[in-house]
Formats: structure tokens, sequence, C-alpha cells
């Protein structure tokens, strides 16, 4: 154990239900050593990651995600204007909440909108679903010799 002026302030854990076990195992010693621990989480408490806090010295705030109206003013911010309602409360579904999920569905859906031209308004109102990319689904495509489209490589 380390000396009371050696102990760190505070740990920071972002969503520890996703942690493994072997992580969970490497951070217990700076679980039992911090004066306070900060959890950011999606899922309900439960298991070995909610260890830290059932010691009353050591307080654990559980930070739950982040409300509809606060996503949407996270991902304002985070691309420079207001979002309007459809893409707020779509932003809100696929990140759950979550502070840095929303960056990233955000910069998924403005690439999207991007590479297709549209506004991100008309992508989420078309409910747009992600696009998933599975092995088999990868082709190798090369200009054709008169150059008028495409063909597949097989």
């Amino acid at each position: 154990m380390l000396p009371p002026s050696d102990q760190p302030l505070a740990l920071l854990l972002d969503r520890p239900e996703d942690f493994d076990p072997h992580t969970l195992n490497a951070i217990e010693p700076l679980r039992a050593a911090a004066r306070i621990c900060v959890v950011g989480r999606v899922a309900p408490a439960s298991g070995p990651a909610d260890a830290a806090g059932r010691d009353p010295a050591r307080p654990v705030i559980v930070l739950p995600p982040l409300s509809d109206s606060a996503v949407g003013a996270l991902g304002g911010l985070l691309c420079g204007a207001p979002l309007a309602g459809p893409v707020q409360t779509w932003l809100a579904q696929r990140s759950r909440g979550v502070p840095a999920e929303i960056g990233r569905w955000l910069g998924a859906l403005l690439l999207e909108a991007r590479l297709r031209h549209e506004d991100p308004l008309q992508l989420v109102q078309r409910r747009l679903k992600p696009l998933i990319w599975t092995a088999p689904r990868l082709t190798r495509w090369r200009p054709t010799p008169t150059g008028s489209g495409v063909r597949r490589v097989t």
C-alpha cells in the first residue's frame, strides 16, 4: 500500500463494465489506493468492475449517460453548429449518451454526408443504417481498359 501522500487523488474509469478480467486485475492496486473513483457507465452496476466504492473511505461517483439534450449540446459544440432535432435524436440513440461515442458517431455521420453530398439531416431522416462490411463483401475494383467504368477483379 502506498503512503497517503503518494496515493492517487482520483481514478477515472470509462465504462468499467466493458473491461476484460485481466484489465480489472491489473488496475486493482490503483483502485485500492485511489481516494475517489469516478466511473462513467452505460450499463447498470454489477460485477467485479463495481468493487471500488464499497469502502466508504473511497467513494465512487457514477456518471450516468448524457441526456438527449446534453448529447445535442455536445454534438453542436463538436461540429460548430446546433444540431437539428432529428440529428440530435439519432446521435443520442447511437451514442447511448457516452461522450466518447458522440464524437465517433457524429464524425461518421458527417463523413457519410460529405461523401454523399447530402445534408446530415437528410441522411438521418431516411434512417440511414450504418454500413457493416464483412470480409467476403470487400472486393477489389479496377477501371476498365476503355475507362468507361469499373470491373470486379476476381
